[in-house]
């Protein structure tokens, strides 16, 4: 990695953490506002819908983002591809809206109070996503700066109305109004930003290719997309609305680690991972420190929330809340598992092995369909979260085996297997020490001391002595990243 391109990701990573920050900020604690003025109907109603259009939303452009990201902008027909990808996708996403607005006024899905919700959410995400081709310049430039801005200036604005909105008796509305019209903002805001300006410029050979590869992109898509929205949309069908806000909620609670530190990770960690494609070794060196350190961090950062899950949310979103509390408890290991997921995702793709991770994403939708039903018919709420536990763990296995025979470097018992043990075991241990000192009727604060006492001790031992995990962390950083480099950088000054 070359100076620039450190300089580069040192400031991605400053101002995506920045940017998560504020954003996690906003949405935690206006989410606990909304939460405490609003109802669980309200919450269910809105998830419904946003799961509705989102299973289907990856079909909304032609999925192939990634693809600009990775071209050469050298090339003499770069500006050509820019501009077909930008009509080919503002086609497609116009169509697509359209037949959702259709889909939306003319099926039985909705009632009629529900069906201008409905269409709110997909306006906004279709204007989104018809101002990709922005972000991907941005992405691909590593302009993080302005993608910062873009991210958390239109959240909080979008969360200040809507608590204002929540406060004057809106309801529903004030949960879908003020957050489409900000995303639809920051779209077309980035898009402007971007300085791309789209150019009477269409090349049908290019189109054509465009659309071939974007069979797998949009089938890996709407895969992805309806794996993580399918539960909602059973939940909702099978329990109502008022559970389907109970378990939206935990989600939310549960995606806090990879909606916040796992999406700076993966936005930075993918350009590196594209521009290092063909350099085996190092490939495997950044995912195998990528993945175990991920899965450690949200280990440690959602097990306490797991075991004192009654107490929180009591604390934040009062009592009407409490039944959300078990679900995040059973839907604990996929949060913990996710951002590895996804890491793994962004590594088979820039190695170009897209048809692979349709694959992957179909195995984890089929999961996610097939255990889903009976497990909500027998465990209710809990079934449904113990159901997307074991979907991303064999998706994140399946990953594990595709990118094995690409990348023979990778040792799946040190990047996987290992850690999970470890994870098992700390978590087993502290739960029972919390269980013991509940009996001995410790009162609430030395329970947590207690506990984080524990968790701390047993951490640093086996980190430590039995894996070395930080201590590796940090060696392998350093010879992944600069050791080489600057062998390198001396060979080509002594040339």
């Amino acid at each position: 990695m070359g100076q620039s391109d450190r300089k580069k990701v040192a400031g991605g990573v400053f101002w995506l953490s920045l940017e998560r920050v504020i954003g996690f900020s906003v949405s935690f604690f206006g989410g606990i506002i909304l939460a405490r003025i609003l109802q669980p109907d309200d919450f269910g109603i809105v998830a419904f819908a946003t799961a509705t259009f989102l299973t289907f939303s990856r079909l909304c452009g032609i999925g192939v983002n990634q693809e600009i990201v990775r071209a050469d902008a050298k090339s003499p027909t770069y500006r050509d591809l820019l501009s077909t990808y930008f009509w080919l996708n503002a086609g497609v996403v116009s169509l697509f809206f359209l037949l959702i607005s259709a889909v939306i006024f003319l099926s039985g899905i909705f009632p009629a109070s529900q069906k201008y919700v409905a269409l709110i959410i997909a306006g906004g995400w279709s204007v989104s996503n018809l101002c990709d081709p922005g972000r991907s310049l941005m992405q691909k430039e590593m302009r993080f700066k302005i993608l910062s801005f873009l991210q958390w200036l239109p959240g909080l604005l979008g969360m200040a109305v809507a608590v204002l909105m929540a406060y004057l008796g809106y309801g529903v509305w004030s949960l879908c109004v003020p957050q489409m019209a900000t995303l639809a903002l920051a779209g077309v805001a980035a898009l402007l930003l971007s300085g791309y300006k789209p150019e009477l410029r269409f090349d049908y050979g290019l189109a054509k290719e465009l659309l071939k590869k974007s069979g797998w992109y949009l089938g890996n898509g709407f895969c992805e997309g309806a794996y993580q929205r399918v539960d909602d949309l059973v939940v909702g069908q099978l329990l109502g609305k008022t559970q389907l806000g109970f378990y939206d909620r935990a989600y939310m609670l549960g995606g806090m680690f990879h909606h916040n530190a796992g999406n700076v990770i993966s936005r930075i960690i993918f350009p590196l991972f594209a521009k290092r494609a063909d350099e085996n070794a190092r490939v495997c060196a950044l995912y195998t420190i990528t993945v175990r350190f991920v899965l450690y961090a949200a280990f440690f950062v959602l097990l306490p929330f797991s075991i004192y899950c009654p107490e929180i949310i009591t604390a934040l979103w009062g009592e009407k809340w409490l039944p959300a509390a078990s679900v995040f408890r059973f839907m604990a290991p996929y949060s913990m598992l996710l951002p590895a997921f996804y890491i793994s995702k962004d590594v088979m793709v820039s190695l170009g092995l897209v048809k692979n991770m349709s694959k992957v994403y179909f195995l984890v939708l089929l999961s996610v369909v097939v255990l889903i039903w009976p497990a909500i018919t027998l465990y209710q709420l809990e079934g449904a979260a113990v159901a997307v536990d074991l979907a991303i763990l064999m998706g994140l296995m399946r990953v594990g085996f595709y990118l094995k025979s690409h990348l023979k470097n990778i040792s799946l018992t040190r990047t996987f297997v290992v850690p999970l043990v470890i994870m098992a075991l700390l978590a087993g241990l502290t739960i029972a020490v919390s269980k013991f000192s509940l009996m001995q009727g410790y009162p609430l604060s030395v329970n947590c001391l207690l506990t984080a006492a524990v968790l701390t001790g047993l951490s640093l031992l086996v980190l430590f002595t039995v894996e070395n995990t930080v201590l590796r962390f940090i060696s392998d950083l350093v010879q992944s990243f600069f050791s080489k480099d600057h062998a390198h950088e001396s060979g080509a000054a002594d040339e």
